[in-house]
């Protein structure tokens, strides 16, 4: 189908739309997507965020509807036709997640703009009621009203925040895993991780820890933390999680999972007492990696074996040269 001028315009000025799909069954599925845009002049593009049960459908049944209002002059559309489900590897992802990806920015750009206007509410709105900010491993903000109170007291404006890696984390608990950059009035650069959680049609922060960039040190700190990674792939399938901890983590490590946060290495030495089981098998397998300082580390990737879920781990370079574990994630 040919996209018209009107209906591009009506897919611009949309604030949600709604696609239809049915199960090999006949069972219909409708669910409310707010990140899709039109591209070229006879394709509708839809972020898959937390979607598992509409892209079953499509693999199996391709035939869709979407619709679309905009609500100020109460007018839309309902399209109809085939659907294609286009996974991270795919030939032409990149090209047709890019002005996807372009609309998850303006997420990043409404939350430094209620920071930029100290508004309380906009900026607990951003925020899960429970949200965590992690500056230290001593230092945790916890709640959206005292992250909001936090923010408000920085003092600095936030410019230009850019997505710098996404993933989806777990689609059937709306979590996603964001890298993102930004700076700020007082001329210094920032790495943000953000773990998203999509429990209504707007994501939320669930949790957000902020490293300082100073430089690039990609080619400085690369292998290092490759040898690190594989010593802990090695140490975890020697079935000793005491010996693991001991050997990769801070003693002042945090692990995020489960509420509470856990915070120390006895503690997430007991959280990972199933690696204990000899029947327990994992490698990690990293999608995207970010070094904002001589000693800090952010990598995001995929686990094989026992758990197929994805990871985050944060690496600081301690007093001693070595580098270690300062935050584990595997929510």
């Amino acid at each position: 189908m040919q996209l018209t001028a009107e209906i591009k315009q009506s897919v611009e000025k949309s604030i949600l739309c709604w696609l239809a799909t049915s199960s090999p069954q006949g069972e219909p599925n409708v669910s409310p997507k707010e990140i899709f845009c039109h591209y070229e002049d006879q394709q509708i593009l839809v972020a898959n965020i937390a979607s598992p049960r509409t892209v079953k459908n499509i693999k199996s049944n391709p035939k869709v509807c979407i619709s679309f209002i905009d609500i100020l002059v109460q007018k839309g559309f309902q399209l109809k036709g085939e659907a294609e489900v286009i996974e991270q590897g795919d030939a032409g992802y990149e090209e047709l997640a890019s002005p996807l990806r372009a609309q998850n920015t303006e997420q990043l750009n409404q939350w430094a703009k209620a920071i930029n206007h100290t508004d309380t509410q906009a900026i607990e709105n951003t925020y899960r009621s429970d949200a965590l900010v992690l500056l230290t491993p001593e230092s945790v903000i916890e709640g959206s009203a005292s992250i909001s109170k936090y923010w408000q007291e920085s003092n600095h404006k936030i410019l230009n925040p850019q997505s710098l890696f996404h993933t989806v984390a777990r689609e059937n608990r709306g979590i996603e895993y964001e890298l993102v950059t930004y700076s700020t009035s007082n001329g210094k650069s920032f790495t943000q991780l953000l773990i998203w959680q999509k429990t209504s049609e707007m994501p939320s922060r669930q949790l957000e820890y902020t490293a300082r960039i100073t430089g690039d040190y990609k080619a400085e700190n690369e292998k290092d933390i490759e040898a690190r990674r594989l010593e802990w792939i090695k140490r975890c399938n020697e079935h000793n999680a005491r010996h693991l901890v001991e050997a990769l983590y801070s003693d002042n490590t945090l692990y995020y999972n489960h509420k509470p946060l856990v915070n120390g290495g006895e503690d997430v030495i007991h959280e990972y007492g199933y690696m204990n089981n000899e029947r327990y098998s994992l490698s990690l397998h990293p999608l995207h990696i970010e070094y904002p300082s001589a000693d800090t580390a952010i990598e995001i990737g995929q686990c094989k074996g026992s758990y197929g879920g994805k990871y985050i781990l944060v690496w600081k370079k301690e007093k001693d040269g070595i580098w270690r574990i300062l935050m584990d994630s595997n929510v």
